[in-house]
């Protein structure tokens, strides 16, 4: 389910189909919900339902219907522009920068390492971006990150109460109300849009403020005593290119 409006289906070179935006999209922007058939996990057929199920709990997926509108038609990209975020037992979507008008929604699926079953592995990337990894999986490390980071924020939400209202076989409901926003944490790396000319940074070039400007502006950062562009900010690190 879509919590905006301002979107619209176009198709992508190698990828099929794809969302963009119609508006300039806000930093922590709700994009979505992830709805959908509520199944168990050993009902799960990748080859037959292709890549549109979320995790629910240690049993349970959320399966989104390909035919229906809704945040699982949203591509994946290893430098995302959309970020998922644990809601009781929902997973939404938010903008973790600015998305700009005619810009694609991306997210990245956090498939964790090939296991035995994935050989020869099907899961290849063409998401064109400049630190794309060819693949869809993402290392442990990162995944067992996201993970701690989810179970961290579950513990802090006591107001969920509709976290267990959903059948096997029916689909999960939308919350009853949903935040305006998401804020920013660490968890989330800020990858610049591509195609945006980089901006000015003013003031100290701290970590934090690079964090929070790149965040604000969607775009790449001109550090002039460096005579270089960041184009990446990580928790504890960024990623440059000189010019």
């Amino acid at each position: 389910m879509f919590l905006l409006d301002d979107r619209e289906m176009r198709d992508v070179p190698g990828k099929g189909k794809g969302v963009f935006a119609l508006k300039d999209i806000p930093a922590g922007t709700l994009i979505g919900d992830y709805l959908g058939l509520v199944i168990s996990n050993s009902e799960i057929d990748e080859k037959r339902q292709g890549l549109y199920s979320m995790t629910l709990n240690e049993q349970l997926a959320i399966l989104g219907d390909p035919n229906e509108d809704g945040i699982h038609l949203i591509n994946q990209s290893c430098e995302p522009n959309c970020a998922m975020y644990p809601l009781g037992d929902h997973t939404v979507y938010f903008a973790r920068r600015k998305i700009f008008a005619g810009e694609e929604f991306t997210v990245s699926y956090l498939i964790g390492p090939p296991d035995a079953e994935c050989n020869p592995c099907t899961h290849q990337c063409a998401c064109g971006a400049l630190s794309c990894r060819g693949s869809l999986h993402c290392s442990e490390a990162e995944l067992n990150a996201f993970l701690a980071f989810e179970r961290a924020e579950l513990k802090k939400q006591d107001n969920f109460a509709e976290r267990f209202l959903y059948e096997v076989g029916k689909k999960l409901e939308p919350l009853a109300s949903y935040p305006k926003e998401i804020a920013d944490h660490p968890i989330y790396p800020i990858f610049a849009a591509a195609d945006r000319p980089a901006f000015e940074l003013s003031g100290k070039a701290t970590l934090e403020h690079i964090r929070k400007s790149m965040r604000a502006e969607g775009r790449r950062c001109r550090v002039s005593a460096l005579d270089a562009e960041i184009y990446a900010v990580f928790a504890q690190e960024v990623r440059v290119r000189y010019v």
